[in-house]
């Protein structure tokens, strides 16, 4: 189920595990943080997604877009409210 989440959140539970991303996690998801790269990662990453259906893969190139958007309007608002000041 790795396309139902955005790359930064893919990358972030493969670097630190989801032990230290989410509360009382019971799992064995750990972190590669000490193991891989960034870059490595994300190599990992886009080996999964050749593995996605072109659905699963547009849905999940369409939630970045939206999470790249969102953080680009909330960065967009903090500077005009800098500028305001």
């Amino acid at each position: 189920h790795t396309w139902h989440h955005d790359d930064k959140t893919l990358h972030a539970i493969i670097k630190y595990g989801l032990a230290k991303l989410v509360n009382n996690y019971e799992g064995k998801m750990i972190g590669f943080g000490d193991k891989l790269s960034d870059k490595e990662i994300d190599s990992v990453l886009a080996y999964i997604k050749s593995f996605w259906s072109k659905e699963n893969y547009e849905y999940q190139l369409k939630l970045n877009w939206d999470m790249k958007s969102t953080v680009n309007l909330i960065g967009l608002a903090i500077i005009h409210e800098m500028k305001l000041k």
